[in-house]
């Protein structure tokens, strides 16, 4: 019999031990993924507002340009500089590191851009995603997979 006992009592804190650790490490987990979703959250958010101005500049101004052939190098950079950060935050968004409903909020600005009455953003993703190294550079398979055109 207190044989038994020592058997149980052990299988109990043997449990407990297993418990304890598969609770620590889960709230580990999540907290470390709550960490590295707010660095992203910051990081992409703070690349955007850099961006926002100069964006408007180009696509919305009195002056703006209409065909894409009109841009000045700078301003190439900057929609360019706009792609690789919608393939950025698309790419951490497939790896599961960006939140759904951040997602959703930042796909519908990549959009808004990209579906804007000035044509420029539509027809400079259609040159990238012809380009040699393009989509593969932009981490899809076809350039419809983050723009959605209306």
């Amino acid at each position: 019999m207190d044989k038994w006992i020592s058997i149980i009592q052990t299988l109990i804190i043997g449990g407990t031990g297993v418990w304890a650790t598969i609770w620590f490490s889960r709230s580990n987990k999540k907290r470390e993924d709550d960490k590295i979703l707010k660095e992203l959250f910051t990081e992409f958010n703070h690349r955007y507002d850099k961006l926002n101005d100069h964006l408007s500049e180009i696509v919305e101004s009195d002056k703006a340009i209409k065909l894409k052939d009109q841009l000045s190098k700078d301003q190439k950079a900057v929609i360019i500089d706009f792609f690789n950060l919608c393939a950025e935050e698309f790419f951490w968004h497939k790896r599961g590191r960006i939140d759904h409903i951040i997602w959703q909020s930042w796909h519908a600005g990549m959009n808004y851009w990209y579906n804007h009455h000035n044509p420029i953003v539509r027809e400079l993703w259609a040159e990238e995603c012809e380009s040699e190294n393009g989509k593969v550079s932009y981490y899809i398979e076809n350039e419809e997979e983050f723009f959605k055109r209306r």
